[in-house]
């Protein structure tokens, strides 16, 4: 190795690594390091550090996500909830055919512990209340014996066990839950790679306090498998930038779909001299013979005015016949009334 040349670890950013990509990543620098022989490097007591986390990395390796154990508690509490209806629906039959003052203790107890149950969601009060339930049940002769002799034997035998297998349950899922690290995976993460980080460090500066010693190909193998990791997170990189920049044209392209819908203008009727859909006084319309409607805009009523006189336009020069006939052919075209009293219609 020439003394003016500094070997390099190439290094990756630790927030883009996976959480199960640490350990594989320890394992593998343990295994590249400990073929080099770190004794001979002169880096062995860093390196032990890192092999030293071992436990924290088999921490990292266990993929903890849902726990499975919770939808059997719940088809558990579900069947809880079933039994317990069996109880009631027996009750109500028994109302039907018996007389209310021998049902009275038996129903008040039923009440004190189920009414309202299927609205409780939490599932601790759920089990407090059938444990309850069943306690007084074996517990107070005078309500047991109401029970028996009424037929619900059966049911409390069967929602007894029921809450045995929810409380089993529930143990057993406590049990697992505590083999769990307490440490936080970011805690455990940050353990590792800052190891790693002290290792890469003290193979850097180990090359220059022992020239006569070839550090080149372990610093290699190193490269390349932190160049393995890079590619893996540049290729994660890119594939999120896609799915955003895709997201990001879906929604473009939504907005551009609702900006081009066209509004149909609305227009404003009124009647003789009302309004038009530009906002000006609409035409006058008169009825002609032929049952159309002919319009005189206001323009061509002021020429009318201005012609009058001596001056006068032959096209506007109405004679008195003609007012006459207009006015005669206005009246025709009016609409018949209709009679409310015997709907006939009045000429």
């Amino acid at each position: 190795m020439s003394k003016n040349s500094k070997l390099v670890i190439l290094r990756v950013s630790n927030s883009r690594l996976l959480k199960l990509e640490v350990p594989e990543l320890a394992e593998n620098v343990i295994g590249i390091v400990s073929k080099h022989d770190p004794e001979l490097l002169q880096i062995e007591s860093v390196f032990d550090l890192l092999v030293n986390k071992q436990s924290e990395i088999v921490k990292l390796k266990a993929p903890y996500g849902v726990d499975p154990m919770i939808l059997e508690l719940k088809l558990l509490h579900e069947k809880l909830r079933l039994d317990v209806g069996a109880i009631k629906l027996h009750m109500k039959m028994l109302r039907k055919t018996n007389d209310k003052k021998d049902l009275h203790l038996v129903e008040t107890v039923i009440n004190r512990y189920f009414t309202y149950l299927y609205k409780k969601k939490n599932r601790k009060e759920i089990n407090q209340r059938v444990e309850g339930f069943l306690d007084d049940v074996k517990t107070d002769e005078e309500v047991s014996t109401a029970f028996n002799e009424l037929g619900f034997t059966t049911h409390v035998d069967t929602l007894t066990a029921s809450l045995s297998k929810v409380r089993r349950v529930s143990s057993k899922r406590v049990s697992k839950l505590a083999q769990r690290p307490g440490e936080a995976t970011s805690e455990l993460t940050k353990s590792v790679l800052d190891s790693i980080e002290d290792l890469f460090k003290e193979i850097e500066v180990a090359q220059l306090r022992n020239p006569l010693l070839d550090y080149k190909p372990l610093v290699n193998e190193l490269n390349v498998l932190m160049y393995k990791y890079k590619e893996s997170i540049n290729l994660r990189q890119k594939f999120n930038e896609r799915k955003a920049a895709e997201k990001k044209g879906n929604e473009a392209d939504n907005g551009v779909e609702n900006d081009t819908e066209t509004e149909v203008p609305r227009t404003e009727v009124y009647g003789v001299f009302g309004k038009s859909a530009n906002g000006n006084i609409s035409d006058i319309e008169t009825p002609s013979m032929n049952g159309d409607s002919q319009s005189i805009s206001n323009t061509e009523n002021l020429a009318l005015n201005e012609k009058s006189g001596n001056g006068r336009d032959k096209d506007f020069d109405l004679s008195l016949d003609q007012k006459e006939a207009a006015a005669m052919s206005s009246k025709a075209l009016q609409l018949p009334q209709v009679n409310d009293d015997d709907d006939n219609v009045s000429k």
